[in-house]
């Protein structure tokens, strides 16, 4: 990527520090590769983030019984034009361990068809839970009290909560005899309670794992975005659900912090008397932004993904200048188009072998 040196603070500062320190696994991926890792995913698969981007593939993280399945619905997702996309799979951490993740997949517009970024969840314990109710093994009784994650089990007709685990008083701040007087519509903002008694009569018809994004109330009276997760149970005679609970307010907020990064960069490139243009290895532009390209009779959308070597073609400066940027080569010249001249700073992208 070619980017002017007064444009990488802003970069580093707004687009990968937004997702860096954000509690949620994050990788953009230039498929099949990975071209940054923030600490979070490191975390959840025990690599480094130099480990990381020395794999080939992304793919090679998932088993191979699973590993067309998730390529194909990844590749699925950028041939669609998706901008959104939920997808599990199950990847080996470094330890050799087996780990269930969902992949909320964004496609970066003006970015090559092949980059996109992805918000990485841990959701292993869900999985185990889920196996465990489908089973209705006895041993749900113990997963229940030393889950962390808030729990409950509640009645279909009363909607009076039974049962509540360690985790869920600690999260909503209720001790456990508040809890178990309370009934889910406490839980919930008063707006969305007749979607909840709407929901509830639906469950009462309906055997399987439901798993929902719903809104829940703390004590404090704070809101937070949670995911559902319940099945049906008979708990000592009464027909109800049992339900885990993950915050998923950190979850939102990288959406959020990837889309608002996304577009003050844009905002501020082709606003400023600057071009900020990528390619990738074979010469391709995969980003073209800024208020100069209208001086140069062009626009983004007739530049990506059309050679620059065919764009510049009668240009034998600049032509050599992308050869040298493609051949790994950091530097700045000084190139005449259209009867103007621009200093150019070529910065070319390197894998930690060195690659471009």
């Amino acid at each position: 990527m070619n980017v002017p040196n007064q444009l990488k603070t802003f970069l580093d500062d707004v687009l990968l520090k937004a997702i860096s320190e954000i509690g949620e696994g994050v990788v953009l991926l230039d498929l099949p590769r990975i071209i940054f890792a923030n600490e979070a995913f490191c975390a959840i698969t025990g690599f480094s983030e130099e480990e990381l981007l020395s794999l080939p593939s992304f793919f090679e993280m998932v088993p191979e019984a699973g590993r067309d399945a998730i390529r194909t619905k990844i590749n699925g997702h950028i041939q669609s034009h998706k901008t959104f996309g939920q997808y599990e799979t199950v990847i080996h951490g470094k330890s050799g361990k087996l780990i269930d993740i969902e992949l909320t997949v964004n496609t970066i517009k003006g970015q090559s068809q092949n980059q996109v970024v992805s918000i990485v969840r841990n959701v292993t314990e869900q999985k185990k839970l889920k196996e465990v109710l489908v089973h209705q093994g006895l041993q749900y009784k113990l997963l229940f009290h030393s889950n962390p994650n808030p729990m409950w089990i509640y009645d279909l007709d009363s909607l009076k909560i039974l049962a509540v685990n360690a985790a869920a008083v600690q999260k909503y701040g209720y001790s456990e005899r508040e809890f178990l007087s309370l009934n889910l519509k406490d839980l919930r903002p008063a707006e969305e309670i007749p979607e909840l008694l709407k929901r509830v009569d639906e469950y009462k018809e309906n055997l399987s794992v439901v798993k929902e994004m719903v809104r829940h109330k703390l004590k404090k009276g704070t809101v937070i975005d949670v995911e559902v997760m319940s099945h049906p149970i008979d708990f000592e005679g009464r027909k109800a659900r049992v339900v885990m609970v993950t915050d998923m307010t950190d979850h939102k907020k990288a959406q959020n912090a990837l889309q608002e990064s996304e577009e003050r960069l844009r905002n501020v490139v082709t606003s400023a008397p600057i071009a900020l243009f990528a390619m990738d290895r074979n010469g391709l532009f995969t980003l073209s932004e800024g208020s100069v390209l209208s001086a140069l009779h062009l626009n983004p959308d007739n530049v990506v993904g059309r050679s620059a070597f065919d764009i510049y073609r009668e240009n034998p400066k600049m032509i050599q200048g992308l050869r040298r940027a493609l051949a790994g080569e950091n530097f700045i010249v000084l190139i005449e188009e259209e009867s103007s001249v621009f200093e150019i700073h070529f910065s070319p992208i390197k894998t930690p072998k060195g690659e471009v």
